[in-house]
């Protein structure tokens, strides 16, 4: 049995798996060819600006969309709602509008696969009986940070989405052992330690929430300390993913710490930090994978985090 915590898509209910090839994006996106090949012409809309939003930060392929997924699926367990927002793109376009209108059953299907086109460009609402808690920004990784041209600026819908008023709850994505070597970690590291102290007014503010989120813990081949009732070793990762994302002993967390002379003594991070894994995957004979949604720990502390 294997444990991946694939990134980007599940097949739509009912839908056979679909390949776990990166080629598989084509023809798949929520977004037109025109918008594949200048993002800068992608619109989209945050209608509500009062409840926060959540923006799920990530390279491609990181996990944010089983995230996204698995947390869905626990906050439903626990009676809230959460829908798409059919405004935040054009009426016209159909791809997103089908998307909207069948989120649950992409959300509840048994089939994943690999890609990041089909529950990767969204915006989705949770709310409780009583009011809305949150919003939650799902976007493509490529457009967060592009392993292909690092240096890359953010398309405009994306500095549109940073400079809303709502209160903002940063959700990076990282992974153990993740990219192809150190200079693509630290490239990452630069661009996330840049939301907070790169040049020109900080993207991150100090009203903002900000929480890293360490991806795949119960892959193998990520060697992530466990303790033992089989939780993982949150001091201990935490640890290793300061010394795997760091430059020139300049680490990822570094713009998030308290720097504080003496609040820092007993608040020594102004984020928290969250292991996460979105539960087994099962080859199939067909190509993709089956998905099971794991324990309830993972969404919840995720959930936690977000809410505090």
């Amino acid at each position: 049995m294997s444990t991946l915590d694939l990134s980007d898509t599940v097949g739509a209910g009912g839908q056979p798996p679909i390949s776990d090839n990166p080629d598989f994006l084509e023809g798949t996106q929520t977004y037109s060819e025109q918008e594949l090949n200048d993002p800068n012409s992608i619109i989209t809309a945050i209608t509500d600006q009062q409840t926060p939003l959540v923006i799920m930060f990530g390279a491609r392929t990181i996990g944010k969309t089983m995230a996204l997924i698995r947390l869905t699926r626990y906050l439903e367990s626990k009676s809230y709602n959460v829908m798409p927002d059919p405004i935040f793109r054009p009426a016209y376009d159909t791809r997103y509008q089908a998307l909207c209108k069948n989120f649950h059953d992409v959300v509840y299907s048994p089939t994943t696969g690999g890609g990041t086109g089909v529950v990767n460009f969204m915006l989705v609402k949770v709310s409780d009986s009583r009011r809305s808690i949150c919003q939650i920004v799902e976007a493509p990784g490529e457009h967060y940070f592009d392993t292909k041209d690092v240096t890359k600026g953010f398309p405009l819908y994306l500095n549109n989405i940073f400079s809303c008023p709502n209160r903002k709850v940063w959700v990076f994505f990282l992974a153990k052992n993740w990219g192809d070597d150190q200079v693509m970690r630290a490239h990452l590291a630069e661009r996330i330690r840049g939301m907070r102290n790169g040049v020109g007014a900080p993207m991150v503010t100090p009203k903002d929430k900000v929480i890293f989120v360490c991806t795949r813990v119960d892959r193998p081949e990520c060697g992530v300390p466990f303790l033992g009732n089989g939780r993982p070793n949150i001091n201990q990762l935490h640890s290793e993913i300061r010394q795997q994302f760091s430059e020139r002993n300049i680490n990822i967390f570094e713009p998030y710490e308290n720097h504080h002379p003496i609040s820092r003594l007993w608040r020594p991070h102004n984020y928290t930090f969250v292991p996460f894994s979105a539960g087994t995957f099962n080859a199939a004979q067909n190509g993709g994978e089956y998905y099971t949604a794991g324990v309830d720990y993972y969404p919840a502390m995720l959930w936690n985090a977000i809410r505090k």
